[in-house]
């Protein structure tokens, strides 16, 4: 969405009518920007990137690194399916028994 308010007001948070700046706004904060820095459209859009960006990359690098060792995923997998069969079977065999299976 294009906004074609400018000057220093421009870039602000008002949900009513500027929904696209103020998502951006929004963007900025929860990924650990500062929203109140930035005066103009492309440092908004610059700030938003980098933060987005550096938010992702150590999920980006951790997934890279799980990818290159797809036996260590599959074993962490199958650990966590025995723990939650150990953990459930006396519920499941309670529920079991309550309906007479």
């Amino acid at each position: 969405m294009t906004d074609s308010e400018t000057g220093p007001a421009a870039v602000r948070a008002d949900r009513e009518t500027k929904p696209g700046v103020t998502n951006l706004l929004e963007i900025l904060a929860a990924c650990g920007g500062d929203p109140e820095t930035v005066t103009t459209y492309g440092a908004l859009k610059r700030s938003v990137t980098d933060a987005v960006v550096a938010v992702l990359e150590p999920v980006q690098q951790r997934y890279a690194d799980l990818a290159a060792d797809p036996t260590h995923v599959t074993e962490v997998y199958a650990a966590g399916a025995a723990r939650c069969r150990e953990v459930t079977a006396p519920v499941l065999a309670a529920a079991e028994a309550a309906i007479g299976l």
